[in-house]
């Protein structure tokens, strides 16, 4: 099942004239669930984070983070992600240290 979400269900992080860009956090957008939020920022070698937090605990730190092949796809991850479970497409799990070689968790392993 196709799972479709309007950008307008995610706060984008633009300048003026509508161009991305990073809150003070270096976020680039930001998504609410409920008690939980969940935002994308750029990380080294283009890569990008999905960091998850509880609203009362953000932007204190992130309960879970995963890392993705870009920016953009970690914002498709969170267009998609309902936010129950995990989102899809990672390659690593910074809190569990679970890889997933090309996002497929067929191929998961631990590297700690």
């Amino acid at each position: 099942m196709q799972q479709h979400v309007t950008e307008s269900a995610v706060r984008m992080i633009v300048d003026v004239h509508g161009r991305p860009t990073t809150d003070e956090l270096g976020f680039v957008a930001l998504r609410d669930y409920g008690d939980i939020r969940a935002g994308v920022c750029p990380i080294g070698h283009g890569n990008g984070r999905l960091c998850i937090n509880t609203i009362a605990d953000w932007p204190y730190g992130w309960e879970r983070g995963f890392c993705y092949e870009s920016p953009r796809a970690a914002i498709v991850a969170l267009l998609l992600w309902d936010g129950v479970g995990e989102p899809t497409g990672w390659f690593r799990c910074l809190t569990t240290g679970r890889r997933r070689p090309d996002g497929d968790p067929a191929r998961e392993h631990i590297w700690w």
